[in-house]
């Protein structure tokens, strides 16, 4: 399986203090197959499951001749005011049948960057266009990750 990851830190604005929403915001993880690309959105920064509740998560992936956007929103829902200060892998997944041969600019809300597929190595696309390694494959939904 080879992989590429596309950084974004910009968290985006919360409804009310009990409520936020985050909308094509995290880190964006494409990881392609022989036949298949899957976008995995992971929300960036500590965020408590045992505080908070996911109440929308979705993600959405597309090709248009040779553009690839992306859209993810995940909305969580305080719980209770005092709990514990675990950090959770909160994510969205989603995929399509893989592209074709070729470069492809890639969309995920703000950011744009050009890949070739088939990806050739574990790439990490940071917001301003710069690459480094990708990070390994997150746990499921509000799992809390291992500190």
């Amino acid at each position: 399986m080879r992989w590429a990851l596309i950084s974004l830190f910009a968290l985006s604005c919360h409804d009310s203090a009990d409520r936020r929403s985050y909308v094509d915001s995290g880190a964006l993880c494409l990881r392609a197959s022989q036949d298949r690309l899957r976008a995995e959105v992971k929300l960036l920064g500590c965020v408590s499951s045992s505080c908070n509740r996911q109440t929308v998560n979705g993600c959405s992936i597309g090709q248009h001749e040779r553009q690839i956007t992306i859209s993810s929103r995940l909305v969580l829902e305080r719980k209770k005011a005092n709990c514990a200060t675990d950090c959770s892998n909160w994510s969205s997944r989603c995929e399509m049948p893989a592209p074709s041969s070729g470069t492809y600019d890639v969309v995920f809300g703000p950011a744009r960057a050009s890949l070739t597929f088939p990806l050739d190595r574990d790439t990490e696309l940071v917001a301003d266009g710069s690459t480094r390694p990708c990070a390994a494959e997150e746990t499921e939904l509000g799992v809390p990750s291992q500190m």
